[in-house]
């Protein structure tokens, strides 16, 4: 067995790319090294020796995942907790249309929190608009954010998270 000692932050780091070139290699971390089979020795120390700062793929992607979860971690509305999965935001599409057509059009709306809610067709119109806005801030969030990795201005996930948090609608 071989063992590689690092600091916990580098540990998902290195995992993510050994695994990904072998992904039969099973590594222990005991929260001081990782201890590999021999087998593995070769790829894991080259994986080693290029460092742990994030690639700009690695960066992308974690954008990308980043963005998926905040677009659909929902919204508070007036007080109340709405999903904004992608389920939800289809639904809403649909329920806008109607409401549009139909100014008197009521539905129930069920929350996060598994409470029902009464929507008129304004509300309906003002709900609809304001997770479509905070979607499209969210895109619009990640594609500065691809900008920035590509110039080099961003090279690490706290910096993609900020600019994630920063998201206001």
């Amino acid at each position: 067995m071989f063992a590689l000692k690092m600091r916990p932050e580098q540990v998902s780091t290195f995992s993510a790319r050994l695994l990904a070139k072998e992904p039969r290699c099973q590594p222990l971390w005991d929260g001081e090294k990782f201890t590999i089979p021999d087998e593995f020795k070769k790829v894991a120390q080259e994986i080693y020796d290029l460092g742990f700062a994030h690639t700009g793929a690695e960066l992308v992607a974690f954008a990308t995942f980043e963005r998926y979860v905040r677009e659909t971690s929902g919204i508070t509305f007036k007080g109340t907790q709405i999903a904004t999965d992608r389920d939800s935001q289809a639904r809403l599409v649909a329920l806008h249309m109607v409401a549009l057509n139909d100014p008197k059009f009521t539905t129930q709306w069920k929350t996060m929190d598994g409470k029902f809610i009464a929507l008129d067709a304004a509300t309906i119109i003002e709900l609809a608009t304001i997770v479509s806005k905070f979607v499209a801030a969210c895109f619009s969030a990640e594609a500065s954010i691809n900008a920035s990795i590509f110039s080099g201005a961003l090279t690490h996930r706290e910096q993609i998270k900020a600019k994630f948090d920063a998201i206001r609608v």
